[in-house]
């Protein structure tokens, strides 16, 4: 802030000499005009600019270490955070001085506007003459010129005096005065802002003298008139005055003539100075693109990339040495399983090399998390109401015994108990007895949930180390190393369940193994995509420090085997970020996701966040840009894909009330049309071929319910891909088969049949996961089939009998029969032709119930309701009627 600041300074004053010793006494006042305004805008605006060059090196393996010692420059990050003082000082006396320069600017404004409201005027073509009776010297504010009433009515002011103000207000000098004004307010503590202003408006009273010796003023009696005007009336700080204490200097401009060559010498020395001043007070940015001959494998030292590094190993032995010295051996649990760690790291070799750390001390790996809960007697808990015996603490916070009487026996999940020795007791807790009592939730946080905390804080030094790791451009990763064995052991620990349950990802890997094992055009398979971004918006991705413009490029060679379809079926990405990383950074990173393809984007903070509420920010993106294009099109002719259709669900199912609200609409379907009343048959009817059992086109499958990929089981989603994968093929076949004459009734049959094979293991399975409801037994659904398949026959056996030769020559009768069997073919998807709505039941709600059991819609006008809310309407309402005449549309009245 200072810097810039500085550099604002120093172009303004810069420019503002240029204009007092070059320019002043130009007779180019109209350019002088905008000149003066223009350098508030230069010089704002030239700090700002940044030059960016690139810079190639190439470093030999030997020069490595010095190389990134020279380059690794940028400080540690100091997280105290001890604001000073004086700044917060000088921010409210900034603060004080702009609210006062306002009230200022105001008053005069309000002064002006107050005048020209409450005194006489008269038009004179676009100017109006204000009249005040005040002793004025006579001043222009836009298009008002103010005189004093007595001199203006007695005829005393000069013609000369009028061409001059009503310059002012022709070329609005005004404007020029009112910005310099505000810009005033902002920089009021800055003094080369009252220098410019005085030069402005000193450069107008050039322009109104030029103006007046143009309309044929003779220069003597004109200068004579000025220095009459010359005196100390009032006027307004936001008006154009004649008066102006800079009169010496309007007269010798007024009888001094510049030549054009000087005009034009004296022009022509901006362009270097607008150089100048480029070069001087912009800011360059050096970016080296480092090349490395083929010589160099790594920045990281060659013995930490594979087993212990010779570091570790010293470190190992004296730990070892220490133990055999000692003759009580008392282990530090944290320095025992950094020891651990490096002993993990070591090769075989290494570990032939020294003493097994076990041999002299083990300590048993006690997992807090796998605690079974002790729940106390009410015996127990009651006795536990003595305060002289016992001491209490509830989920970790101490209280007293009578704070048990606001609970229950049952309320305590878990209990520990110890006995406090006499010499170990205080005077705060003298209580032969300490027991610590936990809740459900207490219980969970403290026990079950142990490791997850301790993954998870592990988790964010580690992603720190890496952050520091790379900004220091270190050469050792050791320590990196270590971290990540400790958090390999806790991943390795968790349940499957756990992982899902907590969100919980593997660690990434330690800067260095990647990029030492990949080669260009390697693939890497990973589902998981992390990239890190700290506060000046510098990218690590995978462990592998990048520039933003590279992401692309580096994410193509992750899932090659994968199409982008795939990709947004299974690869989830987690962007972390640091406090003030800056957003346009995330959002060109969270850009370049969605065009790779990845399922979801998580967006983690600086620190760990909260369980998600509702859909991501990407997701909901995503949700309104399929939602408005399908919205577009009329709802009778819509027609969304299967993998849209999904997508919208999930997402929708995934938004909270709020997010529901803000959103696009849910682009619903059309309704599922009616059953075809009989018509002629179509000109394309296949008819049963010779040796081919004739037999009636199998119904579509039942309805069924999607699964969602986060909440149901791989299982459940690959029964599901089956069986849609199957059905997409029936209705592929059926369809062809009515439409084109292609294909069999047999093989339709056979897709059947193997469709409802994956259906009923669909079902099944779906069940199980409360995806669906058992309303339907998958015996039921196979009696069904039986029960069809026997229609069929009987069908047939009806066709011989009465020698029919084709389909088309079927009765009205055999036609309502077929509509019922055959599927209905609808904008090239399958769907079930409607069951016939149920007898009204007596109680209205039950019966809305009842049909939306069959398919029912309900609507109330052109608007669509779900059936909770059609049950409530009707419940309130006194007289509701109930349209079933459109089914499966059932439309409501008197609600």
């Amino acid at each position: 802030m200072w810097i810039y600041l500085l550099k604002f300074s120093a172009c303004l004053a810069i420019l503002l000499l240029f204009y007092k010793l070059a320019l002043e006494k130009v007779h180019i006042h109209h350019i002088k005009r905008y000149y003066l305004l223009s350098a508030f805008l230069i010089s704002l605006s030239i700090p700002l600019i940044t030059f960016t060059q690139y810079v190639t090196v190439t470093i030999e393996p030997s020069l490595i270490e010095t190389y990134i010692d020279q380059t690794s420059s940028n400080p540690i990050e100091n997280n105290i955070n001890n604001e000073p003082l004086l700044p917060i000082i000088l921010w409210c006396i900034y603060v004080l001085g702009v609210v006062i320069f306002a009230l200022k600017f105001f008053g005069n404004l309000r002064a002006l506007i107050k005048n020209i409201k409450h005194n006489p005027k008269l038009k004179s073509g676009r100017i109006h003459h204000v009249l005040l009776q005040e002793l004025i010297a006579p001043h222009t504010f836009f298009s008002y010129i103010f005189f004093n009433r007595t001199n203006y009515e007695s005829q005393k002011i000069p013609q000369e005096v009028f061409w001059h103000e009503e310059t002012h207000a022709l070329q609005k000098h005004s404007l020029d005065i009112l910005l310099l004004e505000l810009i005033q307010i902002v920089f009021w503590f800055h003094p080369l802002i009252y220098w410019a202003k005085h030069l402005a408006k000193l450069n107008h009273e050039f322009l109104a003298d030029q103006a007046v010796l143009k309309r044929g003023a003779s220069v003597p009696n004109y200068q004579n008139l000025v220095l009459a005007f010359s005196s100390n009336a009032v006027t307004s700080p936001l008006a154009n005055a004649i008066h102006y204490s800079s009169i010496k200097k309007r007269i010798v401009i007024m009888k001094t003539q510049t030549s054009k060559r000087a005009i034009w010498l004296k022009s022509l020395l901006l362009l270097p100075l607008i150089a100048l001043l480029l070069y001087g007070f912009s800011s360059t940015k050096i970016l080296e693109k480092v090349v490395t001959t083929k010589t160099i494998k790594s920045s990281i030292q060659e013995d930490s990339l594979i087993g212990a590094s010779e570091n570790m190993m010293q470190e190992y032995r004296d730990y070892i040495d220490n133990l055999l010295k000692s003759d009580n051996i008392i282990v530090n649990q944290t320095e025992y399983h950094r020891i651990e760690a490096i002993y993990e790291l070591m090769t075989d070799k290494q570990k032939v090399s020294i003493t097994d750390h076990r041999d002299i001390v083990k300590i048993p790996i006690l997992n807090i998390s796998k605690t079974k809960p002790i729940k106390p007697t009410k015996s127990q808990f009651e006795s536990w109401k003595d305060n002289k015996t016992y001491s209490i603490w509830i989920d970790g916070q101490h209280v007293p015994n009578t704070e048990l009487n606001q609970y229950n026996f049952e309320d305590i999940s878990h209990f520990t108990s110890s006995f406090v020795y006499n010499n170990a007791r205080s005077s705060k807790f003298p209580q032969p007895y300490q027991n610590h009592l936990y809740t459900k939730k207490g219980f969970t946080e403290t026990y079950t949930e142990h490791n997850i905390k301790e993954y998870n804080n592990l988790i964010d030094n580690y992603i720190a180390e890496i952050k520091s790791f790379h900004k220091k451009g270190a050469l050792d990763n050791s320590e990196l190393r270590i971290l990540k064995v400790k958090l390999n052991q806790l991943y390795n620990s968790f349940s499957q369940d756990e992982l899902k349950k907590y969100n919980l990802l593997p660690p990434l890997p330690v800067p260095g193994e990647i990029t030492n094992n990949m080669n260009v055009g390697d693939n890497i398979s990973s589902q998981v995509i992390r990239i890190l971004i700290n506060n000046q918006g510098l990218l690590i991705f995978n462990s592998q420090i990048i520039k933003i413009e590279d992401l692309k490029s580096h994410l193509l060679k992750y899932n090659q085997g994968l199409t982008k379809e795939q990709r947004e079926q299974s690869v989830k990405a987690v962007i972390s970020v640091e406090k003030e990383t800056p957003a346009n950074i995330i959002k060109q990173v969270d850009a370049i996701l969605m065009d790779y393809g990845v399922a979801t984007i998580d967006i983690k903070g600086p620190t760990k966040s909260p369980t998600q509420v509702g859909a991501t920010k990407t997701e909901i993106k995503e949700f309104n840009t399929l939602a408005k294009k399908y919205n577009a099109q009329p709802q009778e002719t819509r027609v969304i894909p299967l993998k849209d259709l999904k997508k919208l669900e999930t997402i929708y199912g995934r938004m909270s009330n709020e997010q529901k609200q803000q959103a696009q609409p849910f682009p619903e379907c059309p309704p599922v049309p009616p059953a075809p009343d009989p018509a002629p048959a179509p000109k394309m009817v296949p008819t049963i071929k010779k040796g081919e059992p004739s037999q009636a086109i199998p119904p579509p499958p039942p309805p069924y319910a999607v699964p969602n990929e986060e909440k149901h089981s791989q299982v459940l989603q690959e029964a599901f891909k089956k069986f849609d994968k199957k059905a997409n093929a029936f209705g592929k076949a059926t369809e062809a088969y009515t439409k084109k004459g292609e294909g069999t009734l047999t093989n339709l049959q056979t897709l059947y049949e193997e469709t409802m094979d994956l259906y009923n293991g669909y079902v099944e399975l779906a069940i199980k996961e409360n995806l669906m409801k058992p309303t339907r037994s998958i015996s039921t659904n196979k009696k069904e089939e039986q029960e069809i398949k026997y229609k069929i026959r009987e069908q047939d056996k009806k066709l011989e009998e009465d020698d029919i030769p084709s389909p088309t020559s079927q009765t009205s009768t055999d036609q309502k029969l077929k509509a019922i069997k055959e599927p209905s073919v609808y904008y090239g998807k399958l769907y079930n032709v409607p069951q016939p709505p149920p007898q009204p039941n007596p109680n209205p709600v039950i019966y809305i119930k009842e049909l939306a059991e069959k398919g029912g819609t309900f609507y109330i006008g052109p608007h669509q309701y779900k059936t909770t809310e059609a049950m409530e309407l009707v419940r309130k309402s006194k007289d509701p009627s109930i349209d079933v005449s459109d089914y499966p549309i059932v439309r409501l009245g008197g609600c």
